[in-house]
């Protein structure tokens, strides 16, 4: 266990407490610690191509849109603000995106 989520989950006498930490997809959070009650469980989204559609196919360049869909199965928006992805073809990166 992290020490430092140690020495927060140990304090004895607060009565509210946070948790920060960096949690892959979903960046920095903030979590409330109590001391009562259940911490909850962060899943990953789960991200489907839709749609792939070919806009310019040639040897020199190949542009292609995807279409995704991102489903939250917590009980807590994403909150999703920045998305950064890469594209890889048996084992070759062939691209990527961000959005900002």
């Amino acid at each position: 266990m992290n020490q430092d989520l140690h020495n927060d989950i140990m304090q004895v006498g607060q009565e509210n407490r946070e948790v920060r930490t960096d949690v892959p997809i979903f960046g920095r959070l903030t979590l409330p610690l109590e001391k009562t009650g259940e911490i909850p469980i962060l899943y990953k989204p789960d991200v489907d191509i839709e749609k792939i559609s070919f806009k310019k196919f040639s040897f020199e360049e190949t542009v292609t849109l995807l279409h995704l869909k991102l489903e939250n199965m917590n009980d807590f928006d994403l909150g999703l603000n920045a998305l950064s992805s890469e594209i890889w073809l048996f084992g070759v990166s062939t691209g990527g995106a961000k959005l900002t």
